[in-house]
């Protein structure tokens, strides 16, 4: 008789805790989906940094990549300077910003400006 109570207490338990565990499955995947959506969205490219920079009068002057570089990494964009060249490239075959090329010292580099 003993044996009987004991088996009706674990099949009332057993689907009580599989429903607790489910819920709490379900909650951890609803997180899972949320995170990195909040993180990717939250998180601006250095296409748009860079954007951010010129709306702020930032290439107003005429700016070297060790220029535009050090105003990223102000920013908190840690990126190295032979990281920039595509950014730029890509902004200047667009029309959204200039440049030329410039005599310092011995060197030649381009400059950027609107």
């Amino acid at each position: 008789m003993k044996e009987n109570k004991g088996e009706e207490a674990m099949s009332e338990e057993i689907p009580r805790i599989l429903e607790n565990h489910e819920k709490r499955i379900s909650e951890l995947e609803e997180i899972i989906k949320r995170k990195p959506e909040r993180i990717l969205s939250e998180r601006k490219s250095t296409e748009d940094l860079i954007t951010e920079l010129k709306d702020e009068g930032f290439f107003n002057e005429e700016r070297t990549m060790s220029q535009v570089r050090d105003a990223l990494h102000a920013k908190g964009r840690i990126i190295q300077i032979t990281d920039l060249p595509p950014y730029l490239l890509k902004m200047v075959r667009n029309n959204a910003l200039k440049r030329v090329r410039k005599v310092v010292g011995k060197r030649k580099i381009w400059v950027y400006f609107v």
